[in-house]
């Protein structure tokens, strides 16, 4: 069966991490924080900026999401945000199908292409006008080692050079980079690029809402200065102007600046509270936003980085910063090693041949017997998933 801990919804449609519960937190966090926005803080400020203009306009209900530029930004990086989160959330990391049997995995033997200097008559290296290498040799991949496969005993199999057994989802990531909880999912070779779209959109949001709440402090502070209010519905308003009040006096120069933060964090007390909740959300993200780009530049991933793998040895896989973000970003997703729909049982023997190709033959031709066996222990409808890493 499989062993992994993904949780499965709509009957095995769709699978999400192991960390679901805190997946589905992170959606109910950021939709809280929006709606605030959206509802309250968007809204206050346009009217701050209808009186800061010296434009007394009675506007009608949620006029301003036609007119706010603001607006218009923060709802694209929110689409971005959310279409993000749930691709880095729901797409296959890059899980590495365990081996159902009490047969050890047969040994790999696979070689890869390795760039070597290539040597001029003379002796010396010979680059191209890029500084690229201009030989690449074959070199079989070895077993063991920072470079090499290792075997895996949880899932029974030889898994290939940078990839990781996650202890969290119990299963073994190619290109694992770290396990996330606030995605609830790893993060591995197919859904980095997406988990760092999610990073990028969701830093550029919180930034926009911290600026906007930043905004509505400014323009508060103005009005207080100049002897202006600002009515419970967020309508500007001059005292002098409301016919049978007397003129307001002028402002004073005793008031302090003290005195008018006080009274920006007494009339609003949500945007305070979103500010500096946005804020601190800004600088945390940010700065995992540039770690992450850092990795991407030198071809890492952050268990390679954390671990030191290459403080002593060279990274094969870094060809450069332009070619690194281009590999990253550009090329196409790996194709899943798992099934796309869970919500059926899986019969791997009967198509071993088709997915596996010549790797498996002499193990299925040489095991009749205990395949014949395997069959015949499950009379009960029931058939074990088993799944074999190509």
């Amino acid at each position: 069966g499989w062993m992994g801990n993904q949780v499965f919804l709509f009957k095995g449609k769709i699978m999400l991490g192991s960390d679901a519960p805190l997946f589905f937190f992170t959606n109910f966090l950021i939709a809280i924080c929006l709606l605030l926005y959206y509802t309250i803080i968007l809204p206050h400020l346009y009217h701050l900026e209808e009186l800061n203009d010296h434009t007394i306009l009675k506007l009608a209900p949620f006029d301003w999401v036609t007119q706010s530029v603001t607006t218009w930004s923060t709802s694209i990086l929110t689409i971005l945000t959310f279409a993000m989160l749930w691709i880095s959330a729901t797409m296959d990391p890059g899980i590495l199908p365990p081996i159902s049997s009490p047969i050890k995995a047969p040994i790999p033997n696979a070689t890869v292409p390795v760039s070597v200097p290539q040597s001029n008559p003379d002796g010396s290296e010979h680059n191209n006008a890029n500084g690229g290498i201009q030989q690449a040799v074959h070199t079989t991949i070895p077993i063991g080692g920072p470079l090499g496969y290792r075997y895996c005993h949880t899932c029974n199999i030889f898994r290939p050079p940078r990839s990781k057994h996650c202890n969290s989802c119990n299963v073994c990531v190619s290109k694992f980079d770290h396990h996330c909880p606030w995605v609830g999912n790893c993060i591995g070779g197919r859904n980095h690029r997406y988990f760092f779209g999610f990073l990028l959109s969701i830093s550029l949001l919180t930034i926009f809402v911290t600026i906007t709440c930043f905004r509505i402090f400014i323009l508060e502070g103005e009005d207080l200065k100049e002897g202006k209010d600002v009515d419970g519905h967020g309508h500007g308003h001059d005292a002098a102007a409301s016919p049978g009040t007397p003129p307001a006096p002028a402002a004073s120069p005793s008031v302090t600046a003290p005195h008018i933060v006080y009274e920006c964090i007494r009339r609003e007390p949500i945007a305070i509270i979103l500010s500096c909740f946005t804020l601190l959300c800004a600088w945390s993200l940010t700065s995992l936003t540039m770690y992450h780009g850092l990795i991407i530049s030198i071809a890492q991933t952050t268990n390679e980085r954390v671990r030191g793998v290459y403080e002593s040895l060279t990274n094969p896989a870094d060809q450069g910063c332009v070619h690194n973000w281009s590999t990253s970003i550009c090329t196409k997703v790996p194709e899943s090693r798992i099934p796309k729909d869970f919500s059926e049982f899986v019969d791997c023997y009967d198509g071993r041949h088709e997915r596996d190709g010549s790797a498996f033959e002499s193990f299925v031709d040489d095991d009749d017997d205990h395949h014949h066996v395997d069959h015949n222990d499950h009379n009960d409808g029931v058939t074990d998933v088993v799944l074999l890493w190509d």
